[in-house]
């Protein structure tokens, strides 16, 4: 007979005459001791230890986390004099100021911004609109949005009002062609 379990030393028994006629037997089991593989530790890692051959670190920023303001940058100071705790004089400032520079730069960056939301609305429109619906010359449709400028047509494509917008360009298209006739005779007269 052969006597086992996972936690004891598994033992054979031969029965006997003796046994037999005793009608029980008492076995006296061994605990059994499992040995493991020893295990070595390189290193300790930390909570957030991400091993770099299996995984590269996660990029943690104001962008990668969606925070507002993630994609814009520190204004430059264009203050000329700034109180904190004393008088602090900006010279670049100063000498922009004195001489018009800065005054120049935002007339630059208004003349940008309104050159790039001219380009969108003649994106938006396509050159067939100006053309067919509105008869105005392909060479003549950057000339008629500039006209067009003077009735806040991109402060109302800003506010996503397109069919407003088409109205100013449908009623202001009919009087560009005698504006723009009256243009080009006062130029060749001069």
């Amino acid at each position: 007979m052969i006597v086992s379990h996972i936690n004891l030393q598994k033992k054979e028994i031969i029965i006997t005459q003796e046994i037999f006629k005793s009608k029980s037997i008492i076995i006296h089991l061994e605990e059994k001791v499992n040995e493991l593989n020893e295990i070595t530790f390189e290193r300790s890692t930390g909570f957030f230890y991400v091993d770099k051959q299996y995984l590269k670190p996660p990029t943690v920023n104001a962008k990668t986390l969606y925070l507002p303001y993630a994609n814009t940058g520190a204004k430059k100071d264009e203050s000329i004099v700034s109180l904190q705790s004393g008088a602090a004089i900006n010279l670049e400032n100063l000498i922009g100021a004195v001489n018009g520079s800065n005054r120049r730069k935002k007339i630059l960056k208004k003349l940008t911004y309104e050159d790039k939301m001219l380009e969108k609305i003649r994106k938006h429109y396509i050159d067939d609109f100006f053309i067919t619906d509105l008869n105005i010359k392909q060479d003549d449709i950057n000339v008629f949005l500039n006209y067009s400028f003077k009735k806040n047509v991109i402060n109302i494509f800003k506010k996503d009002d397109k069919i407003k917008v088409t109205a100013i360009l449908m009623r202001e298209s009919k009087i560009f062609p005698q504006k723009n006739k009256t243009e080009i005779t006062l130029r060749q007269k001069k």
